[in-house]
């Protein structure tokens, strides 16, 4: 259910939930994400599998819900770790920028 996954990501501290007099509740959470390019190729997710619906279209870059209190380079250096670890010995983090969007 999902009111049982935003309640385990409020108290894993992935998120908070704040109240706006407009907007009713809000979901604010910091995302790390990973920009890997060569030249003027970057490295996208352009879909998942699903055994129920088959292919599911998306574009997004790799990325990680950070958790309160870690740097923004952790969440990186996790899924470099983890998901593409294939590629962890070609990658050097060199930076990080910050930007704050709205969904």
């Amino acid at each position: 259910r999902a009111v049982d996954k935003l309640e385990a990501e409020v108290n894993q501290h992935k998120c908070v939930l704040t109240l706006h007099a407009k907007n009713g509740i809000e979901r604010l959470l910091a995302v790390s994400v990973v920009e890997l390019s060569v030249g003027s190729s970057i490295l996208t997710e352009v879909g998942t599998w699903n055994l129920e619906k088959g292919f599911e279209v998306t574009c997004k870059l790799p990325g990680r819900k950070r958790i309160a209190g870690e740097s923004y380079i952790e969440p990186a250096q996790q899924l470099l770790a983890q998901e593409l670890h294939i590629l962890q010995s070609s990658v050097d983090l060199t930076q990080a920028k910050i930007s704050v969007d709205e969904a």
